[in-house]
């Protein structure tokens, strides 16, 4: 589960036995649904992890407008392409095996999904991508570039650089 904690400050406290008290303020509405929904007789850790920034919706239009672009000019779908750029960034995925199937839910969770090949007990072995949505600022402009290299081998330029926060 993720909480979206946004809060820059916190009040130390200690308990009677010096262990430290860490008191969190929480706005978000998702999280705070999900904080509600846990069940009250389990234990839970909570990872504390820095905020990356996110890719602007800028860097996207770009991103998908030179795709668009990339497809006409390679007669090829936009998702294979896009899949492509994925692939040639080194973008994070995941294998996962399971029947043919299998594919359409794990269209629910992952952007891409990709069937590779199949095991020796026939099973799908498939590589899945979350997607360029999940992508921080260095991610997104690794795969912009990426994206602008290729349209520049058919003529296309893109000089306007995004703002990518």
């Amino acid at each position: 589960m993720y909480l979206k904690i946004k809060d820059k400050e916190y009040f130390k406290l200690l308990d009677e036995n010096n262990n430290l008290i860490l008191q969190l303020s929480i706005s978000d509405f998702n999280s705070k649904k999900r904080l509600e929904e846990l069940d009250k007789t389990k234990t839970y850790n909570i990872e504390i992890k820095e905020v990356k920034s996110k890719r602007s919706l800028e860097a996207n239009r770009l991103l998908w407008k030179i795709i668009g672009d990339l497809s006409r000019e390679m007669q090829d779908d936009e998702m294979n392409i896009y899949t492509l750029l994925l692939e040639e960034t080194k973008a994070k995925f995941v294998w996962i095996k399971g029947l043919k199937e299998t594919k359409d839910d794990l269209l629910r969770a992952y952007r891409i999904v990709k069937i590779t090949r199949y095991d020796e007990n026939g099973l799908a072995v498939f590589k899945c991508f979350e997607g360029s949505s999940k992508f921080n600022v260095s991610e997104m402009r690794e795969l912009t570039e990426v994206d602008k290299n290729w349209a520049s081998e058919f003529g296309l330029n893109y000089d306007k650089e995004p703002k990518y926060e």
